[in-house]
């Protein structure tokens, strides 16, 4: 199957947006995955934060124990640290969670919880202060702060809870997202790599055809017997095949040393050069002409060109054909020619005098020859009875003579303007031709015997 530059143009635009698509996706489940882990980061700030709010107020519950319990109003800064820490803790729990409603409804119960424990604690704190309690009444004292504290941490330990159940949901989100985004890159990899691999195969084929294609072109362009060049706008060659050193001796060093036209017979320049001129005009696709190059040994060679323009590239890629065995023919048959034609003024020359000389031939035999049968007919006329049978048949074959004679000279005439005359083809008895001139023979000599088949 032939695969062209669109086609690899087309694999290449499909891999591009396949990357393109994976990139959105993989940017997406990125985000979604930095999401879930800021969620997860998040919950786990919201459970610490839970968890210092907690040691805040059971740091004030020991601190105040250990007050009751000793006296020493040095444990009281350890006591009013812890109370002045949990609104403190308080608030940035609640700024942590205020993007849950849920949380901020458990949150408003649990800050129910906690003012009401604090408050409790400093009850007790101050009732220490001013007179130590009995027994019974520190006893009730605790009674009480446990029941507090107990609903204050299932209020935290609910709200907690929450929170962990929520952090298992990101936590399982986190997870999703991580896994969509392996396979996504995963199989968006996989497919890039496959792309990618399509279509350098199709590079490399098509690298590999460009180059066989190159291979002949340069194969064609080195062995060529045709003279083939590229040259520049410039007026000098840029490329050369092998034919030219063999026809004109030349290097390509020394053909490329100097303009074109330098080897060009001075003749040829001017001509030359407004051909060349003619190309690097908008227009003109190709020119044939002729011209002379010289050859090393000062001899010239007849080259007929054919010439096409790059005007992109300024470049001229032409074939030029050795026509010097031509052009001798050529110059050969026209001196051939010419020769002819003084020869057929000759042969005219010659026709004519011919003619002349038939004419006054004629007209010389025909005197003679009316007198012989003139008085041919008045012997027989005025002395037949005095004649023989032989004489009389002797005289008469003299005018039969006289009378061919005649015929003769007519056909010489008739002969001497045939080459005037306009060609007329008629059909002829050749038969008949030769029986009249077996009977003319026999006639002249009746003695001899000769068997003739026509």
């Amino acid at each position: 199957m032939k695969f062209g530059p669109r086609t690899i143009a087309g694999a290449f635009c499909f891999a591009l947006a396949v990357l393109l698509g994976i990139g959105m996706i993989g940017y997406r489940n990125t985000r979604q995955l930095a999401e879930s882990l800021g969620l997860v980061a998040h919950t786990h700030e919201v459970l610490g934060q839970l968890d210092r709010l907690l040691l805040a107020v059971a740091d004030a519950e020991s601190s105040r124990r250990a007050f009751a319990l000793s006296g020493d109003h040095a444990l009281l800064k350890s006591y009013q640290e812890s109370i002045l820490a949990t609104p403190e803790e308080l608030a940035r729990l609640r700024q942590l969670t205020a993007d849950d409603p849920r949380q901020q409804k458990s949150l408003d119960a649990l800050e129910i919880l906690v003012n009401r424990r604090l408050a409790h604690l400093a009850a007790s704190v101050d009732a220490k202060i001013a007179r130590p309690a009995s027994p019974e009444l520190e006893r009730a004292v605790i009674m009480e702060g446990a029941a507090l504290s107990a609903d204050f941490r299932r209020a935290a330990s609910a709200m907690e809870q929450e929170e962990s159940a929520l952090l298992q949901e990101r936590q399982a989100r986190s997870e999703i997202s991580t896994r969509v985004a392996i396979v996504t890159y995963s199989s968006g990899l996989a497919l890039s790599v496959a792309i990618l691999a399509f279509i350098f195969a199709l590079l490399r084929r098509e690298v590999r055809e460009r180059t066989a294609t190159q291979a002949e072109l340069d194969r064609y362009f080195t062995q060529s017997l045709e003279l083939l060049c590229i040259a520049g706008f410039d007026g000098y060659f840029k490329r050369l095949n092998p034919a030219w050193e063999r026809t004109f001796g030349y290097t390509h060093a020394e053909l490329f040393a100097e303009p074109f036209l330098s080897f060009v017979h001075p003749d040829d320049q001017d001509r030359t050069a407004i051909e060349t001129a003619r190309l690097a005009d908008e227009g003109t696709e190709s020119i044939s002409f002729l011209n002379r190059y010289r050859c090393r040994d000062g001899s010239y060679r007849w080259l007929h060109w054919t010439t096409m323009p790059d005007r992109e590239r300024r470049l001229l890629y032409a074939t030029a054909r050795d026509v010097t065995e031509q052009k001798l023919a050529e110059n050969q048959i026209r001196h051939l020619n010419e020769e002819l034609e003084r020869r057929l003024d000759q042969v005219v020359a010659v026709n004519q005098e011919l003619e002349a000389f038939s004419y006054s031939v004629s007209h010389d035999l025909r005197s003679p020859l009316r007198s012989m049968d003139g008085f041919s007919q008045a012997i027989l006329e005025d002395y037949r009875d005095k004649l023989d049978e032989r004489g009389v048949d002797f005289l008469q074959r003299i005018r039969h003579a006289a009378s061919r004679m005649g015929e003769l000279i007519d056909a010489l005439l008739g002969l001497s303007r045939v080459a005037r005359a306009e060609l007329r083809s008629i059909e002829v008895d050749l038969s008949a031709l030769a029986e009249e001139v077996v009977s003319e023979f026999r006639r002249v000599e009746p003695e001899r015997v000769v068997a003739v088949s026509i």
